[in-house]
């Protein structure tokens, strides 16, 4: 035994096959075309496997492909050594080859016990291919949704340009500009025609118009400021006339109502503001 290795292709001691017996020169031929064929196919198969699995990564069980490829190779190189004995008897090199086939077989049904069941749960080529077209469709659905919900915010944000541009026209027509603030800081939430309104007064703001302490002095804001927390704690309305400047040539008049209260948020007002040529004395 211990022999074998070094002895592995040593041919003493066994006669060819073809004097093994009366071998028919048909049956003999029959016997080696025939490996040869099978060694050729055997050969054939794990190569055209072995291309798919390269070129296919995500194959699932893939290991079980290369376990497949292994088996059939050397199921192959055993039928070629096969062939080759009717001339070059190499029986220790045979019985080696179908060792390891026999290795490889075994190893290949128990991936196989193990694989099956998992791929039982593979869903099969129609079911998958139907799964597919379905979240195919729902995706172009979605993207049509949203081309849809895109164009109608481009119409409404298109529309409320128009609005907001008509709003600002009637309000430079009407020499007014409207706003909301806040009753505690006068801090302004929102304004329309502010900016635009000082300038048209020659009276040019740095920069935003914040608050209404960007436009009232300190004595006429804490006056302005009173007035909105009686509306707050009375009728609800501001009708005030505070001058702009320290000359008192101009004045602002403003008619505001207090908004409806909303939870958690500080109280605000809202309301428009025209220029009169002078303040009352």
């Amino acid at each position: 035994m211990t022999s074998f290795i070094p002895r592995l292709f040593d041919t003493s001691g066994f006669p060819a096959r073809w004097r093994c017996g009366t071998w028919p020169e048909y049956l003999g031929w029959l016997h080696i075309v025939s490996d040869v064929v099978i060694f050729a196919s055997y050969f054939a198969i794990p190569t055209l496997l072995l291309f798919f699995v390269l070129r296919r990564r995500n194959v699932p069980f893939n290991g079980v492909f290369w376990l497949f490829m292994a088996f059939i190779l050397s199921c192959g190189i055993t039928h070629l050594i096969d062939a080759t004995i009717f001339y070059w008897p190499a029986y220790r090199l045979s019985g080696l080859m179908k060792a390891v086939t026999a290795v490889v077989s075994g190893i290949t049904v128990l991936a196989l016990v193990r694989v099956i069941p998992r791929a039982l749960k593979l869903p099969d080529v129609v079911t998958a291919n139907a799964r597919l077209r379905s979240e195919i469709a729902e995706r172009e659905e979605a993207e049509r949704n949203l081309a849809k919900a895109r164009a109608d915010l481009e119409h409404r944000s298109s529309v409320l340009v128009v609005r907001n541009r008509r709003f600002s026209s009637a309000l430079d027509a009407a020499d007014v500009f409207a706003c909301q603030w806040s009753v505690e800081t006068g801090a302004m939430e929102w304004e329309v025609g502010v900016v635009s309104w000082l300038r048209r007064r020659g009276i040019h703001a740095a920069g935003p118009v914040a608050s209404w302490s960007d436009i009232l002095d300190g004595p006429q804001f804490t006056r302005f400021l009173d007035a909105c927390r009686a509306a707050v704690a009375g009728d609800g309305t501001v009708d005030i006339t505070m001058p702009l400047g320290d000359d008192g040539r101009l004045a602002v008049r403003l008619g505001a109502r207090v908004d409806p209260p909303v939870t958690g948020q500080a109280p605000t007002i809202t309301g428009m503001a025209r220029l009169v040529a002078q303040a009352p004395a």
